[in-house]
């Protein structure tokens, strides 16, 4: 049987994306000794990313390498296949061949020299280098300006710069050559919400749900907004439309929250309960849920929640434990707990003159008088010294915002 039959019609299935069908043939091809069998390496390393076998798909494309080091394409494929597999790092190295070894055969190829710097500033996006991304996104549209997803990768690190005007200015452009494309008018929201410029943020997510009822995201931040603007019913009416999620639990319950009813009050403490259980190591949720509880007079019970935020900590994760390590770690918190209360009893003159240099500040940082009263509560509760106080205080300082990023939806624009 000839190995070349095997391999052009591999090439077909692959063209009707039937991929698996296509690394069977292209496996047969090599398996019968095809003459140059760089191309079914290439070929195959690519189907096997778009089953999800990555470790085949890095194997395949570095033998293609082996054989013929100086196709740029074959670079890029590695790249992507790095990028599945979060190698974000090597994958920029494999980016930056392919443009060279680009520059060198195909200088001309304005559009695939585009490519590959939108491939690469995703990459370095992807680890936090937004500076050097937006050089490679603003490198790809130079190249290439009929791309809307050079524009948006941009938008999308512009808004990580908190440059928003900017991120606005390149999501309208991407709008410009795609309107029908959901994701870009729900951006251009998120950007006018990060200006806190409420009613064109939601302008803009009912756009975005215009061209797609299902797009969530638009449908979750407009009830941020709504919440933002005292709209209660509105956002509870947007909310009602999202799937339900730890991050819906919690804007929900805020809305609630800020409704200043009994019955609201219930409806709040059911959703930071409901957030708790999805998941129960997260300390906001259990801060939000005692915050609601003082709200209800429930106080021993809002101490209880206050202190469980306190000992999960800052992080807000516990790492999971076999129930030895839970019995061991509480037995220590407990003994910390002990010593506490052995330092508060020697020291309370400084304890109590440390408390009201923390409190009389509270007011000056535009906090209510009723959280005064959980602070003050908090403060007559054994083990709890001035250290914890300040760590609550800067929860309810973050608490005056809403959770702004949560659910925002596509971060960044697929590789190609």
């Amino acid at each position: 049987e000839n190995p070349e039959y095997y391999f052009s019609r591999a090439l077909v299935y692959f063209d009707l994306e039937d991929f698996q069908t296509a690394i069977n043939d292209f496996s047969q091809a090599l398996d019968k000794r095809l003459s140059a069998p760089f191309k079914a390496f290439f070929h195959r390393g690519m189907c096997y990313r778009r089953v999800k076998r990555l470790d085949e798909s890095l194997k395949d494309l570095k033998h293609a390498l082996s054989l013929d080091n100086s196709h740029a394409e074959a670079h890029n494929q590695l790249g992507l296949s790095l990028c599945e597999a979060k190698d974000y790092q090597t994958a920029s190295s494999e980016f930056t061949s392919a443009l060279e070894l680009l520059h060198e055969t195909q200088p001309s190829d304005v559009a695939l020299t585009a490519k590959y710097h939108s491939n690469r500033g995703l990459a370095l996006d992807k680890m936090g280098q937004h500076h050097l991304a937006l050089d490679d996104f603003t490198a790809a549209i130079e190249r290439d300006d009929t791309e809307p997803h050079y524009f948006f990768n941009r938008g999308n690190c512009q808004y990580a710069l908190k440059a928003f005007d900017a991120a606005i200015e390149d999501y309208s452009a991407a709008v410009k050559l795609d309107p029908k494309k959901a994701v870009y008018w729900h951006h251009i929201g998120l950007g006018y919400q990060a200006l806190e410029q409420i009613e064109r943020a939601i302008q803009y997510f009912q756009k975005a749900l215009e061209k797609d009822t299902a797009h969530h995201p638009s449908r979750f931040h407009m009830g941020l907004m709504y919440h933002r603007g005292k709209e209660y019913d509105k956002a509870l009416e947007a909310f009602a439309e999202v799937p339900a999620t730890e991050a819906l639990y919690e804007a929900r319950g805020k809305v609630y929250c800020d409704m200043n009813t009994q019955d609201a009050y219930q409806k709040a403490y059911d959703d930071f309960h409901l957030a708790i259980s999805v998941k129960p190591l997260n300390a906001l949720h259990y801060y939000n849920r005692g915050t609601v509880l003082h709200l209800m007079k429930r106080h021993q019970d809002a101490l209880q929640d206050f202190n469980k935020a306190l000992i999960l900590g800052e992080g807000g994760q516990l790492p999971t434990e076999e129930p030895a390590e839970r019995d061991e770690r509480a037995e220590a918190v407990e003994e910390e707990r002990e010593r506490e209360r052995e330092r508060a009893a020697e020291h309370q003159h400084e304890h109590e003159a440390l408390l009201s240099s923390l409190l009389g500040g509270v007011r000056s940082r535009g906090i209510p008088a009723d959280t005064l009263a959980i602070l003050k509560r908090l403060a007559s509760s054994p083990g709890v010294g001035p250290s914890d106080i300040e760590t609550i205080l800067a929860h309810i300082v973050r608490q005056k915002g809403d959770s702004s990023q949560q659910g925002e939806g596509e971060a960044g624009d697929a590789f190609s």
